[in-house]
């Protein structure tokens, strides 16, 4: 597994179009470090792969806390 890319906050400043390009083409997630934050970028596909990912789980979780039955 290659190791995750990171840039420091004045990097992506400078040169966020490239970035954004470099995200989108990639789909590759990119890490923006702070002194003592973090954040990640993503593609939009990656977030809703993510969101497909959670939702099924989320919404069971949900029946079943309030006693329905899963659906399908």
């Amino acid at each position: 597994m290659a190791a995750d890319e990171r840039w420091t906050v004045a990097r992506a400043t400078r040169i966020f179009d490239e970035l954004l390009e470099k995200v989108i083409m990639t789909r590759k997630p990119v890490f923006i470090d702070r002194q003592r934050k973090s954040v990640v970028l993503i593609s939009i596909e990656e977030w809703s792969a993510i969101q497909d990912e959670l939702r099924p789980a989320s919404r069971q979780t949900s029946e079943k806390s309030l006693g329905k039955p899963p659906t399908f």
